[in-house]
């Protein structure tokens, strides 16, 4: 595998996720699932960089 087919298929990972989603739970709610789950985690990984840095 060369360089631009593994751009390539990183360029297609996003959509591919977001088809898979859609396929499984339906257009609208496959959607709000992935875009719900996208903010917990950022929220989660922030709140566990908050707590490192304050706890010195």
């Amino acid at each position: 595998m060369n360089l631009q087919e593994l751009l390539e298929s990183l360029i297609s990972l996003p959509s591919t996720v977001i088809a898979y989603y859609d396929d499984l739970y339906g257009y609208p709610w496959g959607r709000m699932k992935l875009a719900g789950m996208l903010c917990l985690g950022f929220a989660f990984w922030l709140a566990v960089l908050n707590l490192t840095l304050t706890s010195y």
